[in-house]
């Protein structure tokens, strides 16, 4: 099963270019996670655009609350946002 959450984000300098996550807690040992790209177009970006956080659940039930911030070529990083996925 593959879940999405959607980020919402505004970046005035129109470069962001990744999802930075950081894992807050999860009841599963041995959880690991990747980076999501961000491939937006700048005007987009600057507009107010959505980016999109993955997870792939797998066989086992779960939940992982991942710490996501948006950041930009710049090394700039948007405040937090806490997004929770869970695995049935």
């Amino acid at each position: 099963m593959l879940l999405y959450k959607d980020i919402y984000f505004v970046d005035g300098g129109g470069n962001a270019d990744w999802v930075i996550y950081e894992l807050v807690t999860t009841n599963f040992k041995g959880i690991s996670y990747d980076n999501d790209p961000i491939s937006l177009a700048p005007k987009d970006q600057i507009n107010g655009a959505m980016a999109t956080g993955t997870w792939r659940c797998g066989s086992r039930c779960y939940s992982v609350v991942l710490r996501a911030r948006i950041r930009d070529t710049s090394n700039n990083y948007s405040e937090p946002v806490d997004i929770t996925f869970k695995c049935h």
